[in-house]
């Protein structure tokens, strides 16, 4: 299977929207979290959920994927916090409707913003039970994290000439390292 290509389509201060070019995978919301308490080499997460479209069949709430011949009755395929969407909507002062209507979008902005909604309700640990920690010099790199996951590595000193304490160039006429001085030094003309 192709591997995905993720590009960032928009971000905020916490939550980073990517789409993946290839068209494989679905787009996924990233949204970084400070822990207040904790170490600053792991002072925050990243949680990453996907935005599965859903569709309403029969007045149950679906995978967009979801197809009649599938084994068992519709019901068994409703999406685990479709129950709560009213209670979800009214503690974001939103519209159940409006949720459902992002959750079933075409547009990824729109998924996110049901997405963040259920996730504010139900907490993220539930899209992404395996978060990612982060230092504090990591998440200021946010939402181009990735870059600074890794530290960059150490640049080696460059080595120093036999003869004195420039950096070698290359080597003498003997074999030894040398700086440019020291190297023609050796050589005759």
């Amino acid at each position: 299977m192709t591997q995905p290509t993720w590009r960032l389509e928009w971000a905020t201060d916490c939550t980073a929207l990517y789409v993946d070019t290839t068209g494989v995978y679905t787009p996924e919301l990233e949204v970084l979290e400070h822990i207040y308490d904790a170490d600053p080499s792991e002072n925050h997460e990243v949680y990453r959920a996907c935005l599965d479209r859903c569709k309403v069949i029969d007045g149950h709430l679906v995978s967009a994927k979801y197809e009649p011949t599938w084994p068992h009755p519709l019901p068994s395929y409703v999406e685990w916090f479709a129950k709560d969407l009213a209670s979800v909507a009214q503690s974001m002062g939103r519209e159940e409707k409006d949720i459902i209507d992002g959750l079933c979008s075409a547009d990824p902005s729109a998924r996110a913003g049901a997405y963040q909604d259920i996730a504010g309700y139900h907490g993220w640990m539930n899209f992404d039970g395996y978060p990612l920690r982060i230092a504090e010099y990591q998440a200021e790199e946010w939402p181009d994290w990735r870059a600074a996951v890794e530290p960059e590595p150490e640049t080696p000193e460059p080595e120093e000439c036999a003869s004195c304490v420039e950096p070698a160039t290359g080597l003498d006429a003997d074999g030894d390292l040398a700086c440019n001085t020291h190297k023609l030094e050796g050589v005759s003309g």
